[in-house]
């Protein structure tokens, strides 16, 4: 999924159509914190089947109503303490207190050590349904509905990296590589959607 995502005003935006049924989305990041204690709050903006939290550093610990110890899991040769919560809906707050964090030097900036790695099961149906017109849309109209959206965020990321670039805030170089592969990922869905119209 690297090839069609697109990181633009701290929102990440899938590119490629969500089809019906199930989709499995996972992304990693790190938090940055100052003290030995951090809150971590999160909105869902979708029904959720499952959300897990995978810890890295030992002996940090993890305080949420709403998650649960599930034992440890490995990863690339390591385990990791997780944690689990199910059945999360649209608009839903998840909210987690760590603490027993390493010590950070304040002129180094390190991120969190631990991995925030979120496995989220979207139930697409539902997300499905909001775009759908009626219950009785085929399955290829709502295709063409995502890919719809789909080219409504390229449009955006581009014209957002537009803003970025004449604000200055994007070097020359980085600004056309960028915006030659939205370009490219408007292209191929266009091309795609049959559409005729210039990207």
């Amino acid at each position: 999924m690297g090839c069609c995502v697109v990181i633009a005003k701290g929102k990440l935006y899938n590119t490629m159509p969500f089809p019906p049924g199930t989709k499995q989305v996972s992304y990693v990041y790190y938090l940055k914190y100052d003290a030995s204690q951090f809150a971590f709050d999160k909105l869902f903006d979708y029904d959720t089947e499952a959300f897990d939290l995978f810890v890295k550093s030992p002996g940090i610990g993890v305080a949420s109503s709403g998650l649960k110890p599930v034992g440890d899991f490995q990863i690339g040769g390591e385990r990791y303490p997780r944690y689990s919560v199910k059945g999360l809906k649209q608009y839903q707050r998840l909210e987690i207190e760590f603490s027993n964090l390493p010590r950070v030097r304040r002129n180094l900036r390190w991120p969190l050590t631990f991995v925030m790695a979120l496995g989220l099961l979207f139930v697409v149906a539902y997300s499905l349904s909001k775009r759908r017109k009626g219950p009785g849309v085929p399955e290829e109209e709502a295709a063409r509905d995502a890919q719809s959206n789909a080219k409504e965020e390229l449009l955006r990321a581009v014209a957002d990296l537009d803003d970025r670039y004449e604000q200055g805030n994007v070097p020359e170089a980085e600004y056309q590589r960028a915006r030659l592969e939205l370009k490219s990922k408007l292209k191929d869905l266009m091309a795609r959607m049959d559409w005729k119209e210039e990207a």
